[in-house]
């Protein structure tokens, strides 16, 4: 029995290399778990900062349709209060024009009968302007669409 038991000098230099491979193996498996646990930390990263951006973009696009929402209905109701300061004038014009619209009958009558002397009345003392009035009427309305400003003599429609 002797010799023959006993490992050779060459096998030492197997084992060393076997050895050396394995740690190569495991440092480059822990290489590739280290660059992995990277690259998913940089893409959660990627993801949180997109994520954050429309955040910001949304809270800002809301805010923008917000002030765009405001501006349209301050400008709705600009134009329904002067539509209505509008119509609010003509009604007026209207009522001097016309005088009451509710008036029947006799009342028409009598409101007519007042006009007439007060007509009279401004006849006698102003004298000679009844041109200059019928100008100043015809002009106190002017703010009702289609009404025609200064002396409307001489002119035809057509």
């Amino acid at each position: 029995m002797g010799s023959s038991a006993g490992a050779g000098s060459g096998e030492f230099h197997v084992y060393r290399h076997l050895r050396r491979k394995e740690y190569a193996r495991q440092k480059y498996i822990e290489r590739q778990a280290r660059e992995e646990q990277l690259d998913v930390e940089f893409k959660q990263r990627l993801e949180d900062n997109k994520r954050k951006a429309e955040e910001r973009t949304a809270k800002k696009r809301a805010k923008r349709l917000k002030k765009k929402q405001n501006m349209k209905k301050t400008k709705k109701k600009a134009n329904v209060e002067e539509q209505k300061h509008e119509s609010d004038d003509e009604s007026e014009c209207e009522e001097v024009d016309a005088g009451d619209g509710n008036m029947d009958g006799p009342e028409r009558e009598n409101a007519r009968d007042e006009d007439d002397t007060r007509d009279a009345a401004d006849e006698g003392t102003k004298g000679n302007n009844d041109d200059a009035d019928h100008q100043e009427d015809s002009n106190s309305c002017s703010s009702v669409p289609g009404a025609v400003e200064g002396p409307t003599e001489g002119l035809t429609s057509g």
